[in-house]
């Protein structure tokens, strides 16, 4: 981007070579430009003052907000572009719309190089005048203050000291402004005049103002582009013309009778959109945060509504500039404002808030720094039609990384009364990852945020009883893969149980633990959902629990070993290995049908459990099953090879985005992660560094072996339990030398 500085410091130089250029090194005639030797040493005087006046009034009077200081450099400058200086041109380039006199032309083209100090002009707001120095030391402090403060690279930056030096001396000021001389016509009912403003980091406007005297009161009448850049920092306040060359000049308009004045029609139009929006199911946010952190949009989704051509084009400009704070100052709710310079600071007191990892920090500290908010809003400038019967707006909600709606709204006047003629949605995403913070998409359910609740009753498997006062643990899985466990909710005498408070749009699982272990006897997923209200009746089988784990009472013989003592577990750099004990079993049974089992129901589960590290849950495998779940065509008989014939050995991950409670490791090789038989036993493999390394990022130091059956399928030939579980340590071998020795990595307890 062409450095602003330079240009506020040499605006004249620049203008003296533009007149340079249409001379030749030694002219032969007198200059185009008046004499000097008379002309006044201060400015504006005569007509002038009053014209300066009505320059002011376009620039700094935005509907009925105005800065509190107008800063302007302490010369009337020179000319950039315009009209040429010698009459037999003046039609060859620069384009206008309005009429004028030629001498009006001329004389503001033949302006002399002088360059006369500004005088105070009698102007209501405030004005501080500032000198080629000033400007320069300004930049030089402002670039210390961006340096010793700088933004993280995903934020705009600023890049032009002086800007950021005059927001921090001059808070109140709207930019800078450079006037030139001013020229008229020979009866001063004419005048033109060039303003230099500048209104932001990447904001600049030169443009030449045409202006008319009617019955004494000088008005602006068109507004011609010279050069104009930017406007869409969110530093800064455009007000300059919607067009950027001569030939996309700009009528002034004059209210006409019966429309609103702008600054009336403005607050109206933001009232009425605000109210659309932030209402859901006849709720409202306590709070609406505006900020200057998102790019306002000029684009128009598809349509249904008849709008005025020039509307749209207006809007092309208006609608990609960002409202300043001060647009929306009055509502029914308070409004505060989050500047994009104070989003570094509330991301950093977002990590210290967000103690559940949530992954969304800085959201986290919106939503406890703005209590009662819904996230935060980015408005744009409001393009109205010429009698301001018809207006389009942009606004942009924000409530999470992917929790946003962008709208364009057009809205119609009848009378006094305007009302949204249509929304037109935009991007949006409607993951809503901290609450109370909400997606307000056109496409939001009327009953997203009522409360949501979770009730059911706990019944034996076996007896169909009610199990009264029994504790269900509560498992979250967050988004950024973190799982929680909150308090146990514990059912009634009769079995009942209540869940309130859900978290929305997360994974919840509802763990019936088996009684003195760690396993479950069921566990059953929910996946809450926006304004859910349902029953989930839960049927709990502790016939699956390890009755072994149970530490048998004193005065009798002490509980059999576990069928999986003496398991074995490897684990090397390249490869894996689960060895279950041999079975006495030669004959198993399998898809039997039976009352209440459908086609998929677990029969048989083989596993391998281990603990990974909370930075992993969600993310690496933390157990390995083979379960052969429930075919048509049954039963059959046969070995355990036949049984666990075509069945894959599943690496699992605990389910972060409530699809389930586990699901396989993605990219799994099965070439390599596989179960099979050797000499009985069988044998969990995996084989390769790549397989391991997927599967093992961190080696364990003990895993779980598991083994569960869903019903009596199995055709024993001796005594044993099918549902079992046993510690044993990794790396460590058993051997035959001793009825001890043969289970010496077991892990007692």
């Amino acid at each position: 981007m062409t450095r602003l500085l330079p240009l506020l410091l040499a605006a004249s130089v620049l203008i003296a070579r533009e007149a340079h250029g249409q001379l030749s090194p030694v002219p032969v005639k007198n200059p185009p430009w008046a004499d000097t030797t008379s002309e006044s040493p201060i400015y504006p005087v005569g007509d002038a003052i009053p014209v300066y006046r009505a320059v002011l009034d376009l620039i700094y009077l935005d509907g009925n907000k105005r800065p509190s200081v107008i800063i302007m450099l302490d010369t009337a400058e020179g000319r950039m572009g315009g009209p040429c200086a010698f009459a037999k041109c003046l039609g060859d380039a620069w384009k206008h719309k309005s009429k004028m006199d030629t001498a009006t032309v001329l004389a503001f083209a033949q302006f002399s190089r002088k360059r006369p100090g500004i005088r105070p002009f009698g102007y209501p707001i405030p004005i501080v005048l500032i000198s080629q120095d000033d400007v320069r030391r300004m930049d030089a402090d402002g670039r210390e203050v961006i340096a010793s403060h700088p933004m993280p690279p995903d934020l705009p930056k600023r890049t032009w000291g002086f800007w950021a030096e005059l927001q921090r001396k001059y808070p109140g000021a709207w930019g800078v402004t450079i006037l030139s001389k001013v020229g008229f016509n020979k009866r001063h009912t004419e005048a033109l005049v060039q303003s230099h403003h500048w209104c932001g980091d990447d904001c600049r406007v030169h443009e030449t103002l045409f202006l008319r005297q009617t019955k004494g009161r000088w008005r602006v009448v068109e507004r011609i582009p010279e050069q104009v850049d930017g406007g869409y920092s969110p530093y800064g306040r455009y007000l300059g013309p919607l067009g950027k060359t001569p030939k996309e000049s700009e009528l002034v308009p004059v209210d006409r009778p019966g429309a609103p004045t702008e600054a009336t029609a403005r607050a109206d139009v933001y009232r009425v959109v605000l109210d659309s929006l932030y209402s859901v199911n006849g709720e409202h946010p306590k709070r609406i945060v505006l900020t200057n952190w998102f790019p306002a949009s000029n684009e128009i989704s598809a349509h249904s509504s008849a709008i005025d051509p020039a509307l749209v084009k207006k809007f092309s400009v208006l609608g990609a500039i960002r409202a300043p704070f001060d647009a929306i100052s009055r509502y029914r709710v308070p409004i505060s404002t989050l500047p994009l310079d104070s989003v570094p600071a509330l991301r950093e007191r977002g990590a210290e808030l967000d103690v559940e990892a949530t992954g969304y920090p800085f959201y986290v500290a919106l939503a406890k720094k703005y209590p009662g908010a819904w996230g935060m809003l980015g408005v744009s400038r409001i393009a109205f039609n010429a009698n301001r019967s018809q207006a389009l707006i942009n606004t942009y909600h924000a409530c999470g990384n992917y929790c946003a709606n962008r709208d364009t709204w057009f809205l119609t006047r009848s009378g006094k009364t305007w009302k949204i003629g249509e929304r037109i949605p935009g991007e949006k995403q409607n993951n809503v990852e901290v609450e109370p913070l909400r997606y307000l998409g056109a496409d939001v359910s009327p009953i997203a945020y009522r409360p949501r609740r979770v009730q059911g009753v706990v019944t034996d498997e076996v007896t169909g009883k009610p199990l009264p006062f029994l504790d269900i643990i509560i498992r979250r899985a967050l988004n950024s893969g973190v799982n929680i466990t909150d308090p146990p909710v514990r059912t009634d005498a009769a079995g009942h149980y209540t869940l309130t408070k859900l978290p929305l749009n997360l994974g919840m699982t509802m763990v019936v633990p088996c009684p003195g272990q760690q396993h479950a006897a069921q566990v059953q997923p929910i996946g809450v959902t926006p304004g859910m209200d349902t029953t989930v009746n839960i049927s709990v089988n502790f016939g699956i629990c390890d009755t072994t784990a149970v530490q048998a009472p004193a005065a009798e013989a002490p509980a059999a070993p576990s069928p999986l003592s003496g398991a074995q577990a490897f684990i090397s750099g390249d490869s894996a290995r689960f060895e279950f004990p041999r079975q006495s079993t030669a004959t198993y049974e399998w898809d039997v049908p039976l009352k209440g089992a459908g086609a998929g129901s677990p029969e048989y589960m083989w596993g391998v459990e281990w603990e990974i590290a909370d930075n992993l849950a969600g993310r690496a495998p933390y157990l390995l099953w083979l379960i052969k779940r429930l075919r048509a065509g049954g039963p059959r008989k046969g070995s355990l090879e036949q049984l666990i014939s075509a069945v894959p050995l599943q690496p699992m991950v605990e389910c972060t985005m409530c699809d389930g409670t586990v699901h396989e490791n993605p990219g799994t090789d099965h070439s390599k992660v596989f179960a099979t038989i050797e000499k009985g036993r069988l044998v969990f493999v995996v084989r390769g560094a790549e397989a391991v390394r997927r599967i093992f990022p961190r080696t364990p130091t003990m895993v779980t072996f598991l083994q569960t059956v869903g019903h009596a399928r199995l055709l024993q030939t001796g005594a044993g339990d099918v549902n079992a579980s046993q510690q044993v340590l990794v790396n460590c071998r058993n051997s035959d030398e001793s009825a001890d020795a043969r289970h010496r990595c077991d892990v007692k307890h």
